[in-house]
This record gives C-alpha cells, structure tokens and sequence, in this order.
C-alpha cells in the first residue's frame, strides 16, 4: 500500500510538474516572441545608427572641404576686386557739373593738360562721380573715379 501511495503522489506530481511546465511555456511563449520582436528592432535601430553615423562623417568631412574652398573663393575674389581697382584713380576738388554731361572725356581732356608730358589725352574705360547725395552749395564736392584702360600707363604716368 505504501508503494501504491508512493506511486500515486508520485504520478500526481509529475502529472502537477507536467501542467505546471506546459503553462510556464505558454505563458512564456508571447514574452519570447516580444524578446524576439525587440531583439529584430534593436539590429535595425543598430544598422539604422550605422548609417546614420557614416553619413554625419561624410557630411562632415564635405562640410570641412566646402569651408576651405570658400575660403579660397573668398580669397581669390578679394584679390580679383583689389586688381581691378589697380587701373582706379580718384580726382577730388573739381567742381560739380564742370564735366557737362560726359565725365569720361572731360577727365582725358584735363589729365592732359595738366600733365603735359603726355603726348596725347589718355584712354579712359570710364569716369564718374563717386554715387552719394548731390552736394549742397558751399559743400565739398564729389571725387570722380576714372577707370585707366592700360595698368601701365596709369604707372608711368600717374
């Protein structure tokens, strides 16, 4: 009898134990599939990272190269706009109108007579008056800026 009882409680346990198990593994069942799930996100979170991290290295280094070109764009205008003012001349202290509505040739005609070592009258580009507010009368009048065609001459003779 006492084997029977053995036996019997033995059965019941295993029985309980086999229950028992089957509802562990179902219970466990969705938070394995969710671990699954979360395990899937995480390797794309990871690759997405990824990508995003060789991306701000690219974008970076594109950003540093963009910067010293334009700082060598910005150099190079500099010096563009500096060698174009080289053929400049600015004249103050002629009076307002004296050029009579053709500044350029007024100007070639003075710079020759007050220079009188030039054979002939001088090849301007242009000439203008600076652009600001006419003067009032009694007022210091505007400077003319004239534009030597020929760097050299301006040089020599300037």
């Amino acid at each position: 009898m006492l084997e029977d009882i053995r036996r019997i409680v033995r059965e019941v346990i295993q029985d309980e134990v086999s229950s028992l198990k089957t509802d562990i593994q179902l219970a466990i069942a969705p938070v394995r599939a969710e671990l699954d799930e979360c395990k899937t996100q995480l390797a794309d979170h990871e690759e997405g990272l990824n990508t995003l991290a060789a991306r701000i290295d690219s974008l970076e280094a594109r950003s540093t190269q963009l910067a010293k070109d334009n700082a060598k764009l910005q150099l190079k205008t500099d010096d563009l706009e500096n060698r174009g003012r080289r053929c400049n001349l600015r004249i103050v202290g002629i009076p307002e109108g004296v050029e009579q509505g053709n500044p350029t040739t007024f100007i070639s005609n003075m710079l020759h007579e007050l220079f009188t070592g030039l054979e002939k009258a001088p090849v301007l580009d242009r000439a203008h008056r600076v652009p600001a507010s006419r003067p009032k009368d009694g007022e210091r009048p505007r400077s003319f800026l004239c534009k030597v065609h020929l760097f050299q001459v301006k040089e020599e003779k300037y």
